[in-house]
């Protein structure tokens, strides 16, 4: 949806006023007032008009009754990342939160039987800031890796997220 198309919705009149505000709201590196039909999409690239709280919220936020619009906490390149693993090994079905040494995190598994690090069998595990591998001990036997406990790792150790996104991706 355009910048002018996005202010239609929302029920403000389209003008040099109207598309800097939204350009504020949004912290857009685009300046709408110079190209208002420029798609408005939020950081990590979601379609403004598809997030859940639009346009009321920033019906709110022209109204005063709010800041700016909640930043993305994602990495830089986390799209990037998500869409190569899902590539290589599949969707995520849902995010899943995993703990290991006291330690929780939340995100998206990615992996196949033929993930090893010498003997040591791991999977991939994007969160919204972080690249890691989740190692796993293979039980005494074991040829089906679909019987493995994914919830309990016993070690975590983070990758390099942009030696990914220059080299490998």
């Amino acid at each position: 949806m355009t910048a002018r198309e996005f202010l239609e919705w929302a029920g403000f009149e389209v003008n040099e006023h109207t598309l800097s505000r939204l350009t504020d709201y949004i912290q857009s590196n685009i300046d709408f007032s110079q190209f208002p039909d420029a798609n408005v999409v939020t950081e990590d690239g979601t379609p403004l008009n598809e997030c859940a709280e639009e346009p009321a919220r920033f019906q709110e936020w022209m109204e005063g009754g709010i800041q700016t619009m909640e930043k993305n906490t994602k990495m830089t390149g986390y799209n990037d990342l998500k869409a190569w693993m899902e590539r290589q090994y599949g969707a995520s079905r849902a995010e899943v939160t995993i703990t290991c040494n006291g330690q929780t995190y939340i995100g998206h598994m990615y992996g196949s039987d033929e993930c090893f690090d010498g003997n040591e069998f791991y999977q991939y595990f994007l969160t919204d800031d972080a690249l890691l591998e989740l190692y796993y001990h293979i039980p005494e036997g074991c040829t089906d890796f679909g019987t493995i406990d994914y919830s309990a790792p016993y070690d975590v150790r983070a990758e390099d997220a942009r030696y990914w996104l220059d080299y490998v991706i």
